[in-house]
């Protein structure tokens, strides 16, 4: 019993260590596809259609390039009130 369990979790740490390499790729897969779309239609005289297909993909990437620097640089004290709940006032002392 002991044993299938071991098997069990070892195979899931696995594919935990597999799946955001997977997203990854798929990711970028798909980043492709709209990209090379996006050429097709342009050539085939469909431009706005192809703007809005490579747009989309392109303002995604940089929202979350500009998400996760934001994010990197905050604190606890440095969250606005909306985020902590509480005023960020500095301490009194006695």
């Amino acid at each position: 019993m002991a044993e299938r369990e071991q098997k069990h979790r070892h195979r899931l740490q696995t594919y935990e260590m597999f799946y955001p390499y997977l997203g990854q790729l798929l990711g970028f897969l798909g980043f492709l596809a709209a990209i090379f779309g996006a050429i097709y239609l342009a050539l085939h005289d469909k431009l706005i259609v192809a703007g809005l297909l490579v747009g989309a993909p392109v303002v995604g990437a940089i929202g979350w390039f500009v998400k996760s620097r934001v994010s990197l640089g905050r604190t606890e004290e440095s969250k606005p009130i909306s985020e902590t709940g509480k005023k960020n006032s500095p301490k009194k002392r006695r």
